[in-house]
């Protein structure tokens, strides 16, 4: 599955040079920042003062990059993304960080000149949580899913369908996302 995301994303690359002379229309850069909430809880924080904090697996913050193809004289398009999310806990005492990698590839449908919606596939590589001293650390395996996102403007909602898998467990990394995003 690996293979075949890098293997659309570099040829979609390669293809944007000759763009002039093909069916393929503006490509662009694109950065996005995004923040998601959902999934099944991995564990609880318990503070000092009685209150706690529950990392879930699909929750976190994100900083992606890649590229944004549209089709000439067509409402089409496919915009690739690679990034870093993260989430962390609010203890001053332990530093609990849940990472991953995702990387995104989704086909869209320009509804107008500002909207546009899309359903693509997600491949979130090396999920993992580290507990600091609280817990020993826990990786996943890498995971697949589908994503499905509206697009106005220069923001983004939608939903990501994933589940992770460890040695010890299943858990549900599904989540609900906000976007910000920029092109050049």
């Amino acid at each position: 599955m690996i293979k075949y995301l890098l293997f659309v994303v570099l040829h979609m690359s390669a293809f944007s040079s000759y763009a002039s002379e093909s069916v393929l229309g503006d490509s662009k850069w694109l950065f996005e920042m995004s923040g998601s909430y959902g999934g099944d809880s991995l564990g609880t924080i318990l503070f000092y003062g009685g209150e706690d904090q529950s990392i879930k697996a699909g929750q976190g913050l994100a900083f992606s990059t890649g590229f944004q193809q549209e089709l000439k004289d067509s409402d089409f398009g496919i915009k690739a993304l690679i990034g870093y999310k993260f989430s962390s806990s609010m203890a001053s005492n332990a530093d609990v960080w849940k990472t991953v990698t995702p990387l995104d590839i989704i086909p869209y449908y320009r509804i107008n000149k500002n909207s546009r919606i899309g359903l693509g596939v997600t491949l979130h590589l090396n999920p993992q949580i580290d507990w600091d001293w609280l817990a020993p650390s826990e990786k996943f395996d890498d995971a697949s899913g589908l994503v499905f996102e509206y697009s106005y403007s220069a923001f983004s909602f939608g939903y990501t369908s994933i589940s992770y898998t460890s040695i010890n467990r299943d858990v549900d990394a599904s989540h609900f996302f906000i976007k910000v995003n920029n092109s050049f």
